[in-house]
């Protein structure tokens, strides 16, 4: 079971920045920088926490990046911080300060296309439940659909995609479903695609992300600083923070600590 970062870690992420020197710190978007809002379209940057980021990304030796189930474009119009990285839909597409889209996903793109028209031609009777194309992935938001119409859009998107199970995987979060294709890419992946280019020597991670496809990417910086925004059971995190204000609390030291 992880650790509460606050106060506890605090010290180990000290000495492990003056260690190393350099550091790498990836950022989750939604349920970690913004709160989760009803409808994603509405999810944003408060002012303190985009200070902070600011201040990170204006410090030497220091790597940001941003990782997000978003589409890159979304998260980077979302971020627009400079000299930084950003990192969508689950580590499939890198832009920014390095540019990587994932082939096997790509190819992939028409057959999620007309999925995507399927299910939303089969959602439309539901009021609030909708479907978001991504390119390479696709979520099923019903986030704003009646309680009563949860079991009837799980059905619907369970059979869509039973058809095509080989190619795609459904991932359930938090009042939505992710519908991703199989690939061996994945955030833990693009992060240590990321490091390996951009890192300094030495370098020293820092990981905090709210999902569980963060997961991947906590399982491959084993020894790093990696932190689980929310519930501390069943992660491969080192620590745990509460929601988003004990991270903004969290950049807000690191900028002081350096």
């Amino acid at each position: 079971m992880s650790r509460p970062l606050l106060p506890d870690g605090l010290a180990e992420v000290r000495e492990l920045e003056r260690e190393a020197g350099h550091l790498s710190v990836f950022l989750d978007f939604d349920g970690t920088l913004a709160p989760i809002v009803d409808n994603p379209a509405d999810a944003q940057i408060e002012p303190k926490v985009r200070a902070a980021l600011e201040a990170l990304a204006r410090r030497d030796a220091t790597l940001l990046v941003f990782v997000s189930g978003r589409s890159a474009a979304d998260l980077q119009q979302r971020v627009e911080i400079p000299n930084t990285v950003y990192v969508g839909n689950h580590g499939l597409e890198i832009c920014g300060r390095l540019n990587f889209v994932e082939p096997s996903a790509l190819a992939k793109k028409e057959l999620l296309k007309r999925l995507v028209d399927n299910l939303n031609g089969s959602l439309g009777h539901i009021p609030g439940a909708w479907v978001e194309d991504k390119t390479l992935t696709a979520t099923v938001h019903y986030r704003q659909a009646a309680p009563r119409e949860e079991q009837a859009i799980a059905n619907i998107v369970h059979a869509a995609l039973a058809r095509h199970s080989a190619i795609f995987q459904l991932n359930a979060g938090r009042k939505v479903y992710e519908i991703v294709p199989r690939t061996k890419w994945h955030k833990g992946a693009a992060v240590c695609w990321i490091n390996a280019r951009l890192a300094g020597p030495g370098a020293a991670s820092i990981y905090i992300g709210d999902d569980r496809t963060d997961e991947d990417a906590f399982v491959r910086l084993p020894g790093e600083i990696t932190i689980r925004v929310g519930a501390s059971e069943g992660t491969a995190a080192r620590y745990h923070v509460d929601g988003p204000v004990q991270v903004r609390e969290f950049l807000e030291w690191l900028n002081g600590n350096r």
